[in-house]
């Protein structure tokens, strides 16, 4: 596949699988007392077949999905 980056160039990437994974929540607890909960979900990772031009690392693109949950404090239901 063809994919454009920022600058406006294209280059060549391939969708590679996840072999494993790991997703935890992150839990916040607010000041009025609920908790928020966020996890970042990896939905597609691309991996371009050019390296960074400065470090020589390789380039990877990432579709996401935020989810969240919150749990209202029992006195806020």
């Amino acid at each position: 596949m063809e994919i454009t980056l920022p600058d406006g160039r294209k280059i060549s990437a391939t969708e590679i699988s996840v072999k494993k994974a790991t997703e935890h929540w992150n839990e916040y607890e607010l000041e009025d007392g609920n908790i928020l909960k966020m996890k970042l979900i990896l939905v597609k990772i691309i991996k371009a077949d050019a390296k960074n031009e400065i470090t020589g690392e390789p380039i990877y693109i990432s579709n996401t999905q935020n989810l969240m949950t919150l749990t209202m404090k029992e006195d806020k239901k």
